[in-house]
């Protein structure tokens, strides 16, 4: 199920009698007045860009894929002023051939985050794993930035005459 969201629109209007059956009418329009973000899915290079952000995603436990589990659905987003934090999902850390030094690693055997360093796994300190999935770092976002969210706060003004 993709995140849910809400929009709101609005309408503003004026109405003027400018004669005998003529009006005119002065109105605004706002579109996505409370300027919320959607992820927009145009976003994406290509299909890998694609998977590779739905496999960064934190999805319930599913017998149908091997994931991270959590409760994040497709349409959630990093912010902008986050960087991203990787998390490798591994189902055991003898499966990694070439580890690399500092990143976090999640292991679904144990269901523990690990980190590799000094040539050893370790076990992940437990604040920056919660800070990392609090700040939903490790969501892998779309490429083409420019296109990640396609949703911005528009206003129009008009006039219309009735005779």
């Amino acid at each position: 199920q993709f995140a849910d969201f809400t929009n709101l629109n609005l309408r503003l209007s004026k109405t003027f009698r400018v004669g005998s059956g003529r009006r005119a009418e002065l109105f605004m329009d706002v579109f996505n007045a409370l300027g919320q973000r959607r992820l927009s899915f145009d976003g994406f290079v290509d299909g890998q860009d694609y998977l590779d952000y739905m496999r960064s995603l934190r999805l319930p436990a599913s017998d149908d894929y091997n994931n991270i589990p959590g409760d994040d659905r497709p349409g959630d987003y990093r912010k902008e002023d986050i960087a991203f934090v990787p998390i490798t999902n591994i189902s055991g850390r003898e499966s990694v051939s070439t580890p690399i030094e500092g990143r976090f690693y999640y292991e679904r055997s144990t269901g523990q985050y690990l980190q590799y360093s000094g040539g050893s796994f370790s076990q992940a300190d437990q604040g920056t794993i919660d800070q990392v999935i609090e700040d939903r770092a490790y969501i892998d976002m779309p490429n083409q930035g420019f296109l990640t969210f396609l949703n911005p706060r528009d206003i129009y003004f008009g006039v219309r005459f009735s005779f």
